[in-house]
Protein backbone atom coordinates (compact mmCIF):
# COMPACT_ATOMS: atom_id res chain seq x y z
CA UNK A 1 0.00 0.00 0.00
CA UNK A 2 1.03 3.72 -0.19
CA UNK A 3 2.27 4.46 3.09
CA UNK A 4 4.58 1.06 2.61
CA UNK A 5 5.68 2.37 -0.82
CA UNK A 6 6.80 5.55 0.75
CA UNK A 7 9.01 3.54 3.04
CA UNK A 8 7.23 3.70 6.56
CA UNK A 9 6.37 0.53 8.93
CA UNK A 10 3.07 -0.01 9.65
CA UNK A 11 2.75 -1.59 13.08
CA UNK A 12 -0.48 -3.13 14.68
CA UNK A 13 -2.37 -1.39 17.51
CA UNK A 14 -4.98 -4.00 18.18
CA UNK A 15 -8.29 -4.60 16.22
CA UNK A 16 -11.12 -3.05 18.61
CA UNK A 17 -7.77 -0.51 20.64
CA UNK A 18 -8.10 -2.17 24.12
CA UNK A 19 -6.56 -1.76 27.41
CA UNK A 20 -4.76 -5.06 28.20
CA UNK A 21 -4.88 -4.33 32.19
CA UNK A 22 -8.57 -6.16 33.11
CA UNK A 23 -8.83 -7.95 30.12
CA UNK A 24 -8.53 -11.77 29.82
CA UNK A 25 -5.24 -12.46 27.93
CA UNK A 26 -6.68 -14.88 25.26
CA UNK A 27 -9.26 -12.21 24.55
CA UNK A 28 -6.35 -9.81 24.16
CA UNK A 29 -4.37 -12.13 22.05
CA UNK A 30 -6.92 -12.78 19.54
CA UNK A 31 -7.98 -8.90 19.39
CA UNK A 32 -4.32 -8.67 18.20
CA UNK A 33 -4.25 -11.70 16.33
CA UNK A 34 -7.47 -10.22 13.98
CA UNK A 35 -5.51 -7.15 13.53
CA UNK A 36 -2.24 -9.13 12.45
CA UNK A 37 -4.08 -10.48 9.68
CA UNK A 38 -5.01 -7.65 7.94
CA UNK A 39 -2.00 -5.53 8.96
CA UNK A 40 0.77 -8.04 8.96
CA UNK A 41 3.74 -6.84 11.06
CA UNK A 42 5.71 -7.84 13.49
CA UNK A 43 5.68 -4.59 15.43
CA UNK A 44 2.78 -3.79 18.19
CA UNK A 45 2.19 -0.84 20.13
CA UNK A 46 -0.66 -1.61 22.91
CA UNK A 47 -3.19 1.02 23.52
CA UNK A 48 -3.15 3.18 25.95
CA UNK A 49 0.41 1.50 26.76
CA UNK A 50 -1.64 -0.77 28.89
CA UNK A 51 -0.69 -4.57 28.97
CA UNK A 52 0.05 -6.82 31.62
CA UNK A 53 2.87 -9.22 32.00
CA UNK A 54 1.03 -12.31 30.67
CA UNK A 55 0.33 -10.82 27.46
CA UNK A 56 3.53 -9.21 27.12
CA UNK A 57 5.41 -12.42 27.39
CA UNK A 58 2.86 -14.09 25.25
CA UNK A 59 2.92 -11.43 22.24
CA UNK A 60 6.68 -10.88 22.65
CA UNK A 61 6.71 -14.51 21.19
CA UNK A 62 5.25 -13.32 18.09
CA UNK A 63 5.67 -9.45 17.98
CA UNK A 64 8.29 -6.64 18.75
CA UNK A 65 6.79 -4.46 21.33
CA UNK A 66 7.45 -0.68 20.25
CA UNK A 67 6.53 2.13 22.83
CA UNK A 68 6.45 5.43 22.93
CA UNK A 69 9.08 7.83 24.91
CA UNK A 70 6.69 11.45 24.18
CA UNK A 71 3.00 11.86 24.07
CA UNK A 72 1.74 14.81 22.37
CA UNK A 73 -1.42 14.25 23.86
CA UNK A 74 -3.00 15.32 20.68
CA UNK A 75 -6.02 13.53 21.88
CA UNK A 76 -6.76 15.91 24.32
CA UNK A 77 -9.37 18.54 22.68
CA UNK A 78 -8.94 20.94 26.37
CA UNK A 79 -5.47 21.69 25.63
CA UNK A 80 -4.26 23.55 22.10
CA UNK A 81 -2.11 23.00 19.53
CA UNK A 82 0.51 24.95 20.86
CA UNK A 83 0.11 22.73 24.01
CA UNK A 84 0.90 19.88 21.85
CA UNK A 85 3.54 21.33 20.53
CA UNK A 86 4.85 21.96 24.20
CA UNK A 87 4.69 18.68 25.13
CA UNK A 88 7.03 17.10 22.63
CA UNK A 89 9.99 19.76 20.98
CA UNK A 90 11.60 19.89 24.55
CA UNK A 91 11.98 16.31 24.65
CA UNK A 92 13.62 15.95 21.22
CA UNK A 93 16.73 13.50 20.86
CA UNK A 94 17.34 10.51 18.64
CA UNK A 95 15.96 7.90 19.38
CA UNK A 96 12.88 8.81 20.69
CA UNK A 97 9.40 7.90 19.58
CA UNK A 98 6.82 10.18 19.86
CA UNK A 99 2.97 9.71 19.56
CA UNK A 100 0.56 11.30 17.74
CA UNK A 101 -3.06 10.13 16.36
CA UNK A 102 -4.56 9.93 13.31
CA UNK A 103 -7.75 10.43 14.15
CA UNK A 104 -10.65 13.16 13.26
CA UNK A 105 -10.83 13.99 17.37
CA UNK A 106 -7.06 14.67 17.01
CA UNK A 107 -6.94 16.36 13.68
CA UNK A 108 -7.23 19.91 14.95
CA UNK A 109 -3.97 19.23 16.94
CA UNK A 110 -2.53 16.98 14.64
CA UNK A 111 -2.55 19.34 11.93
CA UNK A 112 -1.50 22.24 14.14
CA UNK A 113 1.15 20.65 15.95
CA UNK A 114 2.85 18.39 14.06
CA UNK A 115 4.77 20.60 11.91
CA UNK A 116 6.05 22.74 14.64
CA UNK A 117 7.30 19.57 15.81
CA UNK A 118 8.68 18.78 12.30
CA UNK A 119 10.75 22.17 11.60
CA UNK A 120 11.80 21.87 15.42
CA UNK A 121 13.20 18.36 14.71
CA UNK A 122 14.79 19.83 11.36
CA UNK A 123 16.36 22.95 13.47
CA UNK A 124 18.04 20.43 15.93
CA UNK A 125 19.92 18.53 12.99
CA UNK A 126 17.77 15.05 13.95
CA UNK A 127 16.13 12.67 10.95
CA UNK A 128 12.85 10.87 11.41
CA UNK A 129 13.68 7.06 11.26
CA UNK A 130 11.08 4.13 10.24
CA UNK A 131 11.35 1.98 13.13
CA UNK A 132 12.74 -1.59 11.82
CA UNK A 133 12.95 -4.54 14.93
Amino acid sequence: NEIIKRGHAVGNHSYSHVKGWGMKTGDYIRDIDIANDLIKSNLFRPPYARIGPNQARMLNERYNAVMWSIISRDYNRNISSAKCADNVIPYLAPGEIIVFHDSIKCAPNLFEALPMVLEAIKAKGLVCKKIEL
